[in-house]
């Protein structure tokens, strides 16, 4: 998730928590479109939605419209349009229209409107002078402030896990670092046999190093369909965020899951789940954008260290998030990671690293989208890494006409569950 991603799908988490947060920041009453979608409905059908929304709203000026919180609450002498992407278009064309039809045609309607079109990021300093507190924002998921407050607007929300479960894959949440709490979701076929060992994957969820969790829904269905269409045990960790905990603190935390992980390959760790049921000869690690950079410094370390019985197979690399091929490094990475001295730093840089020859496992598969804003970073990777005198055999996959971590925003589309797909084939092939 480096880059917000053009995603009209106004019943996902991201825009309901999104707005409100906003409205509980600038105090004032929204309301939120939901225009009809193409290719479904083509345009300009969502342009005549939203001018309909807007003269709805006008029918309540004088007091007397359907809605209540309208007709009580709404001041129609400050009234603003704003969106993000698509639907910052969707506000321009709405102030054009405003600009040259009647609202509800009414002169005295018309100049009750004072209609804007407004960037997300720049509504709350026309409402409110607060905003210059500021200190970074990666709308619409996370914002934080200058005075150390933190705001989370994406994967807050906790799906309880479910031992026994009687759908295909059942859960379990354990704490793997328990001086500082650090802790996981374990995930396992339910049809699983007694004594059956299977692959093992160890999964780092995305969101700039700073939101995202393995417990909030999105990633939460994602490693269960996963497990079950792969056949395989999961651990989707849930390492410390910055900026509380800035980085190097999530690799820390990582590195200790595969160290927690490793102290069961005797069958005598604590997890009876890894004890019984883990294959540690077919290890992988896997994840998305900031994740799957994680990923990449975990097969880096375990070419140095010892996982102590562990053999890790191969990495998943979704959208991986690493420097440009001109060195642009981002202002995610800048504000996560504080130390970094930038496009030298070997772990948002691989290139500048000695030891990506020395990778620890024996495949990678790079998987990009065609229109994400870091598919030439996922392939500068994949070229790096096969000039790199590294043994083994590295493979990309690109997703035609799909924005950044599209598979989990929209999982059940034939391109994400062909993604699905080929990464269960990659950790069972021979």
């Amino acid at each position: 998730m480096e880059e917000p991603s053009a995603l009209d799908l106004p019943s996902v988490p991201v825009y309901h928590n999104y707005l409100t947060s906003l409205v509980a920041e600038a105090n004032v009453v929204a309301m939120s479109i939901d225009y009809r979608l193409a290719p479904e409905h083509p345009l300009p059908i969502a342009y005549e939605d939203s001018w309909a929304a807007l003269e709805w709203v006008a029918s309540h000026y004088n007091g007397q419209g359907p809605e209540a919180w309208l007709n009580d609450h709404a001041d129609f002498q400050r009234v603003f349009v704003s969106e993000d992407s698509a639907g910052a278009n969707i506000a321009h064309n709405m102030a054009v229209r405003a600009g040259v039809e009647d609202l509800e045609g009414s002169e005295a309607v018309r100049g009750l409107f004072a209609i804007r079109s407004i960037q997300p990021s720049l509504c709350l300093k026309e409402m409110d002078s607060s905003s210059e507190a500021v200190a970074y924002e990666f709308l619409p998921y996370f914002r934080a402030y200058r005075d150390g407050r933190v705001e989370r607007l994406f994967g807050t929300d906790i799906v309880p896990a479910s031992i026994d479960s009687q759908a295909a894959v059942s859960t379990k949440d354990i704490i793997f670092l328990p001086e500082s709490g650090v802790s996981a979701r374990l995930f396992i076929p339910s049809t699983i046999n007694a004594g059956q060992k299977l692959p093992l994957l160890v999964y780092f969820h995305g969101g700039a190093f700073c939101f995202g969790s393995p417990f909030c829904a999105m990633y939460h269905n994602y490693l269960t369909s996963l497990v079950a269409e792969a056949n395989v045990v999961a651990m989707s960790v849930d390492y410390r965020l910055a900026p509380e905990n800035p980085l190097p603190i999530a690799y820390e935390d990582s590195w200790a899951a595969l160290k927690w992980v490793a102290s069961h390959c005797n069958g005598r760790g604590p997890e009876p789940w890894l004890n019984d049921h883990a294959d540690f000869q077919r290890v992988f690690v896997a994840g998305d954008s900031a994740g799957a950079n994680i990923a990449h410094n975990m097969t880096v370390r375990a070419g140095v260290e010892d996982l102590e019985g562990v053999k890790l197979l191969g990495a998943c690399l979704v959208h991986p998030d690493f420097v440009s091929r001109e060195g642009r490094v981002s202002k995610a990475w800048f504000f996560a990671c504080p130390t970094t001295t930038g496009s030298d730093d070997p772990r948002i840089n691989p290139a500048v690293d000695p030891r990506l020859s020395r990778l620890g496992c024996s495949r990678v598969v790079v998987c990009v989208a065609d229109k994400d804003g870091l598919r030439e970073r996922g392939w500068f990777y994949y070229e790096m890494l096969k000039k790199s005198g590294w043994g083994g055999m590295v493979e990309i996959v690109e997703t035609e006409g799909e924005e950044h971590v599209f598979h989990l925003f929209n999982p059940t589309c034939d391109k994400a569950v062909a993604l699905l797909q080929r990464l269960a084939f990659f950790m069972n092939q021979d």
